[in-house]
C-alpha cells in the first residue's frame, strides 16, 4: 500500500502522521547531539592520555640523560678502567630499563582510550599516538642493551611524533594538539 494517497484536487496526503515525523526528527537530532558530545569527550580523553604520556616521555628522557651526565666523562672515556666503565654503563642501562614500565603503562592507557568505531579521525589520532609511544618504548628498550642508541637519531621517531601531531590537529585543532604534543 502506498504511503501517500492523492486527495482531492491533486493534493497528496501522507499516511505518516505529522507527530511521527516530528518524533523521528527529534530522535535523530538527539542522536546527532549525543554523537557530537561523545566525540568531544573522546577527544578530551585522548588529549589527556597524550598529555600524561608526553609527561612520562619527558621524565624518562630527563632521568636517563641525568644518569648519563652523572656517569660522564668516565662512561665513555677510553682511559677509565674497564670495570668502572662497565659499572657506569650498567647504571645507565638500569635507569633506562626502569623507565620502560611507566611508559608502557601510558602506551596501554592511550591504546585503551575508548573511541566509537565511526569516529575515524579520532581512531587515527589514537593509533598515531600509540605508534609514537611504541617508537619511544623501542628506543628505551634498545638502550637497556646498547647505550649507543641514546647517542644516535632513531629513524622514525620524529616522524611518528609529527604523524601524531597531524592526527591530533585534525580532531582537536592546532592549539589544543600543539599544547599537548608541541
Amino acid at each position: 500500500m502506498p504511503d501517500v494517497v492523492t486527495g482531492g484536487r491533486g493534493h497528496q496526503v501522507s499516511r505518516v502522521p505529522t507527530r511521527t515525523r516530528v518524533l523521528v526528527v527529534a530522535v535523530l537530532a538527539l542522536l546527532a547531539v549525543g554523537d557530537v558530545q561523545a566525540r568531544r569527550l573522546e577527544v578530551d580523553g585522548l588529549l589527556e592520555r597524550a598529555r600524561q604520556g608526553q609527561a612520562t616521555v619527558a621524565f624518562a628522557d630527563r632521568r636517563v640523560a641525568a644518569t648519563v651526565q652523572y656517569a660522564s666523562p668516565q662512561l665513555t672515556s677510553p682511559t677509565a678502567p674497564v670495570a668502572v666503565r662497565a659499572d657506569l654503563q650498567a647504571l645507565v642501562r638500569r635507569e633506562a630499563a626502569g623507565q620502560v614500565p611507566a611508559l608502557q603503562r601510558r602506551r596501554d592507557q592511550a591504546a585503551g582510550t575508548p573511541v566509537a568505531p565511526w569516529h575515524r579521525a579520532t581512531l587515527r589520532a589514537r593509533a598515531a599516538y600509540v605508534r609514537h609511544l611504541d617508537a619511544r618504548l623501542a628506543r628505551l628498550e634498545a638502550a637497556t642493551t646498547d647505550l649507543s642508541t641514546l647517542y644516535v637519531r632513531r629513524p622514525g621517531l620524529d616522524e611518528r611524533l609529527q604523524d601524531a601531531r597531524d592526527a591530533f590537529t585534525a580532531v582537536a585543532g592546532r592549539a589544543r594538539a600543539g599544547a599537548v604534543l608541541g
